[in-house]
């Protein structure tokens, strides 16, 4: 492609980047951490879609 495209995103490249290359400059190339998820001990239920929402102990 010789100009820029309609929709104004991306980079103009000169050549095929490789997988890598191409993950870099799209911005995707951030790590990934994994962390423990936490819940609650109580559940949340509905009691009426559109009013609210009341916390009902075990």
């Amino acid at each position: 492609m010789k100009g820029k495209v309609w929709h104004r995103l991306g980079q103009i490249v000169q050549d095929a980047p490789t997988s890598w290359q191409a993950i870099g400059l799209a911005g995707l190339d951030y790590q990934v951490v994994k962390t423990p998820v936490k819940t609650c001990s109580f559940d949340l239920r509905v009691e009426d879609i559109g009013v609210g929402v009341s916390v009902v102990d075990p």
